[in-house]
């Protein structure tokens, strides 16, 4: 269950990243980019276990159910390439550890 103040946050940290990524310039974007990078190694790899890859999932999903239209049409079939050809053959074979 998440509770009110988190989900607050988290609304925040979601429109303010969404804020980023409106504002359009690269450099913000290369910059928040290796900001991630900078961080401890075992939170990139929870971020991209509890984060990217659900959110690959969820876009890849949205192409399947038709949840898509010409604004997020390549990022949902993109998506489900990366899904398909990478995450699923990976996860079947490895898995993220937890480290």
């Amino acid at each position: 269950m998440i509770l009110s103040n988190d989900k607050k946050k988290l609304k925040m940290i979601a429109n303010d990243l969404m804020g980023i990524v409106n504002g359009g310039r690269q450099e913000h974007y290369d910059y928040f980019i290796a900001q991630l990078n900078c961080k401890h190694r075992t939170l990139q790899q929870s971020l991209m276990r509890n984060v990217i890859i659900p959110l690959i999932k969820m876009w890849a999903g949205n192409m399947v159910k038709g949840w898509y239209d010409l604004r997020n049409q390549a990022t949902c079939e993109l998506s489900e390439k990366i899904l398909k050809d990478t995450i699923e053959p990976y996860e079947k074979e490895n898995g993220l550890p937890y480290v």
